[in-house]
């Protein structure tokens, strides 16, 4: 493996590939977790640095590994009327939620996006991070979604550490953040991480207290505990199943739901034909 790499670099390289074999696509805090448990910060950016080379040398598929860390905002342009026909053939698919009377949504403590894209897409729902507590915009437009849209309800499917803050942000500061702008018909279940998760990992994958943590006090009467354990604990395959699970538990009427979902594919294939009938003049041609 890899000419021109040390003897612990191949090691290390190998057992992210063991890793990431099984799990992909999961993010490389994932991978520290999996191979250093409750190390991992101390280890993530040697970690991202090897497994970056490893990608470089085609030991690792490029793919396997999801980044959401440097999002980018690219210009509305294309090069040529090739370019366009590929952008306009991407059709959206009529939402299929409405006909399950319902609006589903994750909401996600880390940047967790590229390991749940899979599940994300197949089902159509939206995702968001929050990195910590959410902004009062947010709450003010979520909540004024549920007033004008009464008749659905609002589901939050949440995954975050089971720890002092991420506990805390599902159990106690959004049910009252929503509360204070006067939501309707909505609920929140946290997916991951759950209590069984965290009496079930190892004691290297427990997480001390951040010293002087303002949450310690309010979480150690919740749940009786003296440690946390972060949603990187968990295996990215394990956890796309989870969250999949909870989706498809919000499906009630599947008849419904297939009807949409075949219309979609209707629509999408008549679009895509269309859309590949288109002429190809020169560019800046009169």
């Amino acid at each position: 493996m890899g000419r021109g790499l040390s003897a612990e670099s191949r090691s290390l390289i190998a057992r992210a590939y063991t890793v990431l074999e099984r799990e992909h696509p999961s993010g490389v805090r994932r991978v520290a977790y999996a191979l250093f448990g409750n190390q991992a910060d101390s280890v993530v950016k040697k970690l991202g640095k090897q497994l970056s080379n490893a990608r470089r040398r085609d030991l690792i598929p490029w793919e396997w590994i999801s980044d959401d860390t440097r999002p980018s905002v690219r210009p509305f342009v294309v090069e040529d009327m090739n370019d366009l026909r590929q952008i306009n053939a991407v059709c959206p698919s009529y939402d299929p939620w409405p006909s399950q009377r319902k609006r589903v949504v994750i909401w996600s403590e880390k940047s967790l996006g590229g390991t749940l894209k899979p599940v994300l897409d197949a089902y159509k729902v939206e995702f968001q991070v929050h990195h910590g507590n959410s902004s009062w915009t947010q709450f003010y437009e979520y909540a004024t979604w549920t007033k004008l849209h009464p008749h659905l309800r609002f589901i939050i499917l949440y995954v975050g550490d089971h720890d002092p803050k991420g506990l805390r942000i599902s159990e106690d500061d959004v049910p009252k953040r929503m509360s204070d702008r006067g939501a309707r018909n909505w609920e929140i279940n946290r997916v991951a991480i759950l209590r069984a998760d965290v009496e079930g990992v190892a004691v290297t994958d427990r997480d001390a207290f951040k010293e002087k943590d303002t949450d310690e006090r309010w979480y150690r009467a919740r749940t009786g505990l003296s440690y946390g354990v972060e949603v990187e604990a968990l295996p990215s395959n394990i956890l796309r199943d989870r969250v999949e699970d909870a989706i498809r538990a919000e499906i009630v009427d599947v008849d419904a739901w297939d009807r949409v979902m075949a219309a979609s594919e209707a629509v999408r294939d008549s679009w895509e034909a269309y859309v590949d009938a288109w002429p190809i003049p020169p560019l800046g041609a009169k």
